[in-house]
């Protein structure tokens, strides 16, 4: 059963590859794509504004239609408001899609003296 495809960004180059992965895929099984992005309880109130908010979804329309050349009008953005794990899992399984992110890359160093 071919399902929609939900794949998660968070604005970052970490991203652009699960960006043109998923939509590669969805091209390929003919089906829906949503790009969502989950934004920190810290900012949501900072960004909650319906202007902001349609400056955020052009941005995240301009990130993903530069990098697979996809038209706007197919694909649906969605923002929602939470940790990234928890929102991005809670809005595949309630679309039952099948989600897609990428890496995350977490940098730490330790200076021994």
């Amino acid at each position: 059963m071919k399902r929609p495809i939900m794949v998660g960004t968070d604005l970052t180059e970490a991203s652009d590859e699960a960006l043109v992965q998923a939509e590669a895929r969805a091209t390929r099984d003919d089906v829906p794509i949503t790009v969502a992005h989950a934004m920190s309880p810290l900012l949501w109130s900072a960004v909650s504004d319906a202007d902001e908010m349609e400056r955020l979804c052009d941005v995240i329309r301009q990130q993903f239609t530069a990098l697979t050349g996809r038209p706007q009008h197919e694909y649906e953005v969605v923002i929602g408001h939470g940790l990234a794990h928890a929102v991005l899992a809670r809005l595949a399984v309630d679309r039952q899609a099948l989600l897609v992110v990428g890496p995350r890359v977490w940098a730490h160093s330790c200076v021994s003296r």
